[in-house]
Formats: C-alpha cells, sequence, structure tokens
C-alpha cells in the first residue's frame, strides 16, 4: 500500500517527502506508491491527508507560478504541471474582470467555450490550505473539490 511503502522508506511528513522528490532520492517503490491511476487516486490522497497531514492542491489562475497570488504557496511544493481530464469554462468576475474563475459547463452561458484548464499542483499542509480557502472565499465564492489532473 501507499502507506507502507512511505513508512518504510521514513517517509512521515510532508516535508519529507518533498525533499526526497526535489533530491530525486525517491525510491522507484516510493515513486511507483505515488502515481496516480485510475482507482488509485482516493488512496493516494488518503495518505496524504492521513500519514502526511498533507493535501494535493491543483491551481490555476492567479496562483500558478509568477503571478499575483502564488506567494500564498510560498511554503508547498510544487510537484507537477498537468491539466484537467473535466472541461469548464473560464470566465472573469466584477465589473473590472479582476480575477478568473472555472465554471461548470452545465452552469456556463451557451456562448462559453469549454476548455481543460492547465495548472500546477502543490503538496499543501492544513495550514496553507485554509489561507487558500480564505484567499479564494471556499466555499462562498470559489468552490474547492476533487477533479482529476491528466
Amino acid at each position: 500500500s501507499i502507506e507502507e511503502a512511505l513508512t518504510s522508506h521514513g517517509i512521515t511528513s510532508a516535508g519529507a517527502l518533498a525533499a526526497l522528490l526535489r533530491q530525486g532520492k525517491a525510491s522507484p517503490q516510493v515513486r511507483e506508491a505515488l502515481c496516480i491511476d485510475g482507482g488509485e487516486v482516493k488512496e493516494v490522497l488518503q495518505a496524504f491527508r492521513l500519514l502526511l497531514g498533507a493535501h494535493l492542491v491543483f491551481t490555476y489562475g492567479s496562483l500558478l507560478s509568477g503571478l499575483s497570488n502564488h506567494r500564498h504557496l510560498q511554503t508547498s511544493t510544487h510537484i507537477t504541471t498537468g491539466k484537467t481530464e473535466e472541461m469548464f469554462t473560464m470566465v472573469a468576475a466584477s465589473p473590472a474582470l479582476e480575477y478568473p474563475y472555472a465554471l461548470e459547463v452545465q452552469e456556463s452561458r451557451p456562448t462559453d467555450t469549454p476548455c481543460v484548464l492547465k495548472g500546477e499542483v502543490y503538496i499543501v499542509d492544513d495550514q496553507v490550505l485554509a489561507q487558500l480557502d480564505w484567499l479564494e472565499d471556499h466555499p462562498n465564492l470559489y468552490k474547492r473539490r476533487q477533479v482529476a489532473i491528466a
């Protein structure tokens, strides 16, 4: 299991896992255990939450590297880039069109063009997740939910 692979290699925190991944020192067993494929997704997420006290978060828009809100992810570890398997519609909110957000296709206008979201995946701890929820006004303005990433 993922938990066994991580604990047998002494990985008991998100920081320890992030350091191994950054340094390229994660064993093939650990890398294999972390491969998200089909039915393993829930097990990987559960291991991150329960064993490591961490979460995998897909970001897009102003949270991307180099953009205005990326500073909220400074203490987090970027693990990959990807795109959603599901289609969304990107729209700009507020009268000044200041910030982008994704709508479920069924919630969008007929004139909107659905697309996949391109973004970045981070390992974040509870504190960063709470900060992101505050920033994004979850669940009022933005709604955080699980999505499949390709």
